[in-house]
């Protein structure tokens, strides 16, 4: 094989340990979080939605969804799936299901507080595992790594590995990509990087600073 062609060969297959290396993980900034529409959120367990029926206040009540994704009616006595359903779905539920027992029934339901959300976060950290938060308040890798105990010593501040579920429209359908990150978070402690918002299911790995 001449010198050339060997030469040619080891390029090409440097290129190609590039573009997969590459592939692996983006060193971009992740997106942040769309803000979040209450019409469009839907109900899921360990929700407390309120339920409140015009002029019959014996029926109106207060709910926490339960792991089924279920409320139990009053005067129906029978349990009802919520979960998966904006409240305004949840009105027509309620309507259709009241309709026999009343003329024209009108509901008001409103989420009261939202079930809590998770993120992992593991490698080089002080306590390894989920961290919850709220909905309402939010959460940023920041104040992840600080509930979390912090960085162990050994633990880099430069590379942290973020793994997060997206969802984008792909003709007209949902298509979930697994996006990996590499976060320089020294850049957020020294303020010149603005923080980072997490969404549930997201995963941290604080890597070995040796390597």
């Amino acid at each position: 094989m001449n010198s050339f062609l060997l030469r040619t060969l080891s390029f090409t297959g440097l290129a190609i340990g590039l573009v997969f290396l590459g592939g692996c993980a983006n060193s971009e900034r992740p997106p942040d979080p769309p803000s979040m529409d209450v019409r469009d959120y839907k109900i899921r367990p360990s929700d407390i939605i309120s339920v409140e029926m015009h002029r019959e206040m014996d029926i109106s009540a207060q709910y926490t969804v339960s792991q089924e994704g279920e409320i139990f009616l009053k005067l129906i006595n029978r349990t009802v799936k919520v979960s998966g359903l904006t409240t305004l779905q949840i009105t027509e539920l309620l309507k259709n299901a009241y309709q026999k027992y009343y003329r024209n029934p009108s509901f008001l339901v409103r989420v009261l507080a939202y079930s809590p959300r998770q993120v992992w976060i593991d490698g080089f950290i002080s306590r390894v595992g989920p961290v919850d938060f709220t909905i309402e308040q939010g959460l940023t890798l920041h104040n992840a790594i600080l509930k979390a105990g912090g960085i162990q010593p050994r633990g880099s501040h430069t590379n942290i590995r973020l793994v997060r579920r997206e969802t984008k429209i792909v003709d007209g359908k949902e298509v979930i990509q697994i996006k990996r990150y590499v976060i320089n978070y020294k850049k957020i402690e020294e303020g010149t990087d603005d923080d980072i918002p997490l969404i549930e299911g997201d995963r941290i790995t604080i890597e070995d600073s040796i390597i």
